[in-house]
């Protein structure tokens, strides 16, 4: 044992210097050089630079990987910009124990102002959190590798290479990171503004979401397979065809029996009376209830409830069919469009999921406007991740995301836009989309709301002046400062949420292990559009969590969301186990 270990030491004789500072070329080769022989006796190192001089530009990943391919040294040390330091903290960092070690050193974090200290603060919090190192932008260092390291495969290939993203790829790929701090021997040149540090926390966050939680760039729909280690075999066209005839007659059969239970919910008997109005007086444009306006909400369900009891009779039936075929086209349309994001086994699953679901099966069958809300905002997310972050932007998508925005409108006023644009705004953001940026997106996604839901809205606010005000204030403001309507604490989310998705609620554990995992395998099934999912998911959570008013069918909006992430997580455990299996073997030897 001792003997390999000397020999091991024997080898390590050489090492590739590389630095990242290009702008001081000159000067910056003068000080590698004048440190060329600062290892301990019998050690050689050489200084390697990129094949270009006196430019601006930042050295990319692109660059670094050509260099250490072409290196033949035993060795490879990367230097930071403005990093220096004396001689003997090379020869520390060259103690290696074992070849799957990373060792470097970074200068300890000093700001400039109070303000600044704070957001440096935030930051190196989250880079200890999120990436699980201590270097950061702010504190210039020097990482030292076995060059026979799979190192190419975990360089950040982005048009600016940082040491720091370097180490957290080699950290999520299996490496043990060994760091210090060291003292820095100057104060930085420049000051360090508080607008940069926002910066470098949003470059952290977006690289933390879409290179260590979720790097698949997408499902290749075309081939049925993810882009990545992880095979799956393909369904035939009569399978596929015999999942979607299952999954539609199982989906009426269960949503429709047994409607005809007394109405009993206030919401229900509220709206099944504004519905009766509506026959009795002829007036479909102004709602009524008790001879008063009802301004409360948009009239479409109570339009919808209308026409059924025209056609079908004044029943229970009636009265909560508008409900369950909006619950019924939620499942179809999610799995129709889940199977583009995630696979049509995954996506099956995620769909017989929610219809198991007691929430699905009680509240998605109540004559509320839950179920609608529930259907519009669904379209609207997955129709709008169709259209800004596929291949490249679909105008015929936006407007289906603008039509379906439309009609929830009618449905719960201004609530819609709450639920759905945060999280493509939010998405947009994560993954440096432009498109939502322009304005002429915008226009486009507001003409089909303002021509479905602006003539109710302009008919009311023109007979009754006081409308729109009323409804914004008490609808929006009031109800949310006062919580006059349902108020409920924050211990009366989670039995609604374990409940209403059971038995999908049991799997929820799972799901957060598999998204937390970091290991090439499972992170290679780790798709942008699984990311997108756990994103809407989550928003809508958090605003049941944090509304004031609270009701049990609030909820419903994520159901869609939670289903579908984990029909991707037992797809991926279940349905790829052997090559699972596989991945983990190769990756053990």
């Amino acid at each position: 044992m001792d003997a390999n270990n000397n020999q091991n030491s024997d080898n390590k004789k050489s090492i590739t210097l590389i630095p990242l500072d290009w702008q001081n070329y000159e000067r910056r080769r003068s000080f590698m050089q004048s440190h060329a022989s600062f290892m301990k006796p019998g050690w050689q190192s050489k200084v390697q630079f990129a094949d270009r001089r006196y430019t601006d530009a930042p050295v990319s990943g692109e660059e670094i990987a050509k260099i250490i391919r072409k290196s033949k040294t035993d060795l490879v040390a990367i230097i930071d910009e403005q990093f220096e330091c004396d001689a003997y903290l090379f020869s520390w960092l060259a103690d290696f124990k074992k070849e799957s070690e990373v060792h470097y050193a970074c200068q300890r974090l000093r700001g400039s102002k109070s303000g600044t200290n704070l957001f440096l603060a935030i930051y190196s919090f989250l880079i200890r959190i999120l990436l699980k190192i201590g270097k950061n932008k702010y504190r210039p260092g020097v990482a030292v590798f076995f060059r026979n390291q799979n190192v190419i495969d975990w360089i950040p290939q982005s048009d600016e290479f940082t040491l720091t993203e370097f180490l957290a790829l080699a950290r999520v790929d299996g490496h043990e990171i060994r760091e210090t701090l060291i003292s820095p021997r100057s104060q930085p040149s420049k000051p360090i503004h508080s607008s940069a540090v926002q910066s470098a926390i949003g470059s952290t966050l977006r690289f933390w979401w879409n290179r260590i939680m979720f790097p698949v760039a997408k499902w290749d729909s075309n081939n049925g397979d993810h882009k990545g280690p992880t095979k799956r075999a393909k369904l035939s066209r009569r399978h596929k065809t015999l999942g979607w005839l299952v999954l539609g007659i199982l989906t009426v059969v269960v949503l429709s029996t047994n409607l005809g239970f007394p109405l009993f919910e206030t919401k229900e008997t509220s709206n099944a009376q504004l519905a009766l109005n509506i026959l009795e007086t002829g007036e479909w444009n102004y709602l009524t209830l008790a001879g008063e306006p009802y301004w409360t909400q948009p009239p479409l369900v109570a339009w919808a409830m209308a026409i059924s009891f025209k056609q079908i009779g004044i029943n229970e039936f009636a009265a909560r069919l508008p409900g369950t075929i909006a619950t019924i086209l939620t499942i179809l349309i999610s799995f129709a469009v889940g199977r583009r994001l995630l696979g049509f086994r995954a996506a099956l699953i995620g769909a017989v999921l929610m219809l198991l679901s007691i929430g699905i099966l009680f509240s998605g069958r109540l004559s509320a406007i839950d179920s609608t809300i529930t259907l519009c905002t669904t379209i609207t997310l997955l129709a709008g991740y169709l259209a800004l972050f596929k291949n490249k932007f679909s105008m015929k998508w936006w407007l289906v995301a603008a039509m379906a925005c439309g009609v929830g409108m009618l449905t719960s006023g201004l609530t819609i836009l709450v639920l759905s644009l945060s999280p493509l705004i939010l998405a947009s953001w994560l993954y440096s989309s432009n498109e939502i940026s322009q304005p002429r997106i915008w226009f486009w996604f507001a003409m089909p709301i303002v021509l479905i839901a602006g003539p109710w809205f302009g008919a009311m606010g023109w007979v009754h002046p006081d409308f729109l005000s009323h409804f914004l204030w008490q609808q929006y403001v009031s109800s949310f400062v006062d919580s006059f309507n349902h108020p409920q604490p924050l211990r009366f989310c989670l039995p609604v949420i374990v409940l209403g998705l059971f038995p999908a609620s049991c799997l929820l554990p799972a799901l957060g292990r598999q998204a937390r995992v970091q290991n090439r395998i499972m992170r290679s099934q780790r798709t942008r559009e699984v990311g997108f999912l756990i994103i809407c998911a989550s928003w809508l959570i958090g605003c049941f969590l944090l509304s004031p008013s609270k009701l049990p069918t609030y909820i419903l909006p994520a159901y869609p969301f939670v289903c579908l992430s984990l029909g991707w997580m037992l797809e991926s455990r279940f349905f790829s186990k052997s090559s699972l299996q596989a991945g983990k073997k190769t990756s053990s030897h």
